[in-house]
């Protein structure tokens, strides 16, 4: 039987992920091509979501060590707990909490969309703060972006967008980073990019 199992368990992911990895890159790219069709800079929609629910679930593994905690102050035989079982809830209070931030900020991140026109692009952020920045106000173009091959195409790197001493920094992970390049080449012709 463990013969069986050990040659079944990965011969079945090695097929689940030769079944998911095509679907998750045709998503991907119907992404990336309505992107590109509003002209704008973003991530995943599916990502988004997916932060947004580990970010309740994480409110609520927060919210039920806060509950343990309190039945433990307040009834303490009801809990029964000993001081290994207090270390134990003040790690996952820590645990939580780290988790929570982590959460918020790579949602903070995530949320953020960057829409362009022939004259300037807007940078939205999650608390739905504009900025507006104009293409002939550009003195600097920097681009550490490179194209990945492994099971999918990737970008990494990212691209600072100067304006004197202040930058825009894109991730090359944002969806139509690549349109908006094309149109910088043309808007900033006298600018290289480095």
């Amino acid at each position: 039987m463990k013969i069986i199992s050990s040659v079944i368990t990965p011969a079945l992911t090695i097929l689940l992920v030769w079944l998911i990895v095509p679907c998750i890159v045709s998503i991907r790219h119907k992404a990336e091509k309505a992107a590109i069709d509003d002209k704008k800079m973003c991530y995943l929609r599916s990502g988004v979501i997916t932060m947004w629910v580990l970010l309740g679930v994480a409110f609520l593994l927060t919210l039920a060590v806060l509950v343990g905690t309190i039945l433990y102050i307040v009834i303490p035989e009801i809990m029964e707990a000993s001081t290994g079982d207090i270390w134990g809830i003040i790690l996952t209070w820590v645990l939580g909490v780290i988790l929570d931030v982590f959460i918020i900020v790579f949602l903070t991140i995530c949320t953020r969309e960057i829409t362009y026109n022939n004259n300037s692009f807007t940078d939205i952020r999650l608390n739905r703060k504009k900025q507006q920045y104009f293409y002939k106000d550009i003195t600097k173009i920097e681009s550490t972006i490179k194209i990945v091959y492994g099971m999918s195409e990737s970008r990494r790197g990212n691209l600072k967008i100067y304006f004197g001493e202040k930058y825009v920094k894109i991730p090359a992970t944002m969806l139509g980073v690549n349109e908006f390049m094309t149109l910088l080449h043309t808007k900033c012709p006298n600018l290289n990019f480095d």
